[in-house]
């Protein structure tokens, strides 16, 4: 029984590294494309920057919250009908959420001429109100399109009061019909949403 048990072991033993070999040849297979191409979200060109002021000289930018699809980085499609369809070779270059803050306050920067601050906030800045965004929807679509939704919140500098809640629906066709298009047309949306913002403190001032 023993000498039979002692020549079943190592047949166990080279089976199981055989098994492994060939796992880890198809991982290897699986994982040797391409890296997937990363896309910079950046501000687009403000002309038009505002001159009657926005009634506040700084404001505390929360950081932008996106759907859960957004956040894994590669970018989604709208397919057919509620299909969406996730691209693993075409990524944010950094987190979304960062990109779009980032980019959105630039373009407050550029649109109020306040100090605009994202959070967490440094302590000893009280910002005169605060803006949060939450997109609903943050598609790519062929041809280059960008379909975003979602609301933006006004808020009272110390946190306490909520001022002005606004829908909005942004929907841009960058130049190219390529992935370049869509994050042109995403830069763009942004800057429309900074518009928009600037309309909502000058109602409020």
């Amino acid at each position: 029984m023993s000498a039979h048990m002692s020549q079943r072991r190592p047949l166990c033993g080279a089976l199981r590294t055989a098994v492994c070999a060939c796992a880890l040849m198809l991982f290897a297979a699986c994982s040797s494309g391409p890296p997937a191409v990363r896309y910079l979200l950046e501000p687009a060109a403000v002309t038009d920057a505002n001159t009657a002021g926005v009634g506040v000289s700084s404001i505390g930018l929360r950081t932008i919250s996106v759907p859960g699809y957004v956040e894994e980085s590669a970018i989604t499609i709208r397919g057919d009908g509620a299909r969406l369809i996730i691209d693993e070779s075409a990524h944010w270059a950094e987190v979304p959420e960062a990109a779009l803050t980032r980019t959105l306050a630039e373009s407050l920067r550029l649109r109020t001429h306040a100090d605009v601050l994202t959070e967490p906030l440094p302590r000893g800045f009280d910002p005169g109100v605060r803006v949060e965004v939450v997109f609903d929807r943050l598609l790519a679509q062929t041809g280059g399109v960008a379909d975003l939704t979602g609301q933006v919140s006004l808020i009272s500098g110390d946190g306490r009061d909520l001022l002005k809640v606004l829908p909005f629906q942004l929907l841009q066709r960058g130049r190219g019909g390529d992935y370049d298009g869509f994050f042109e047309a995403v830069s763009v949306s942004i800057d429309d949403l900074a518009r928009l913002i600037v309309d909502l403190l000058q109602a409020q001032s």
